[in-house]
């Protein structure tokens, strides 16, 4: 049985990936790079989409669409990480996974928010991964997931990247900008934010304070 990211990357190898990017901060851009890094690692065959780029795709078939991770399962974000789950999962014959992710608390909102995405499934296979306990237990406890879902826990995509990665991917002068609009989420009016969101917005920040320092 798969646990990990690496294990069902490894499992579809020989197919081709298109990876989806849902759109986001610095931060998100971390995880990204990881799980771009990651795959480049295991030598998949895969193309980066933006939203944009994904959606106007007309035919994707015989794939593994994989969308990146985040922390877009929730209320007061954009709908960005429904939507392209919504519009992966109509695509037929394709392995669909969904980057390891955390969610809010509103079960309700949750359980309608998922049972839309999957009101059309096309899918071969659907996994969804948890980047830490709490979002692993709400993912279980949604009905549409028990049942159309193969649901695991890994960690934030962020964590397979080193200082030496990331500066060959943007330069030292994009290390640097990293590393400044990451420590930005320290601000008051965001902190209350990154409560809010069980500290998920803290991820990259410590990610790149440990690339930094190390």
């Amino acid at each position: 049985m798969s646990n990990n990211l690496s294990d069902v990357f490894e499992q579809y190898k020989d197919k081709k990936f298109i990876f989806a990017k849902p759109g986001g901060n610095w931060g998100d851009h971390l995880i990204y790079f990881g799980a771009e890094h990651l795959a480049e690692k295991l030598g998949l065959n895969y193309e980066s989409k933006t939203k944009a780029e994904f959606l106007a795709l007309e035919e994707i078939t015989d794939a593994v669409i994989y969308i990146h991770g985040g922390g877009a399962f929730n209320s007061w974000c954009s709908d960005s990480g429904f939507k392209l789950l919504t519009v992966a999962l109509k695509k037929k014959n394709n392995i669909v996974i969904y980057g390891p992710a955390s969610c809010g608390n509103n079960e309700s909102f949750l359980n309608e928010k998922f049972t839309e995405c999957f009101n059309e499934n096309n899918s071969s296979a659907c996994y969804m991964f948890a980047r830490e306990r709490n979002s692993y237990l709400m993912f279980t406890s949604i009905p549409i997931l028990q049942n159309s879902v193969q649901i695991l826990q890994d960690v934030d995509t962020a964590f397979h990247l080193t200082k030496e990665v990331i500066t060959n991917r943007v330069g030292k002068k994009g290390l640097t900008m990293t590393f400044m609009a990451s420590e930005m989420i320290m601000k008051p009016v965001m902190f209350r934010m990154i409560l809010a969101s069980m500290k998920w917005f803290l991820i990259p920040l410590f990610c790149v304070l440990v690339l930094n320092i190390g």
